[in-house]
């Protein structure tokens, strides 16, 4: 009976640690939720601006413009 309730108490230690993982990671997703829209309005404002002087050093070499540079 002992080796018994020493294997469910090791399970259950087990569980413990796996129920504390994933709360933890649990919290690290609500916060990482909350960045995700400021960082794609950064990205999207970086690539804006990348696109805008890709465009305007285009047209002043009279290269193609592309699409993304159209009016």
């Amino acid at each position: 009976m002992k080796v018994y309730n020493d294997q469910i108490s090791r399970m259950v230690d087990s569980q413990q640690g796996e129920l504390d993982s994933l709360t933890r990671q649990i919290a690290q997703i609500d916060q990482t939720a909350m960045e995700i829209v400021p960082l794609t309005l950064k990205m999207i404002d970086a690539w804006m601006s990348s696109s805008r002087s890709t465009c305007l050093s285009r047209a002043k070499s009279a290269r193609p413009v592309s699409p993304i540079c159209a009016p």
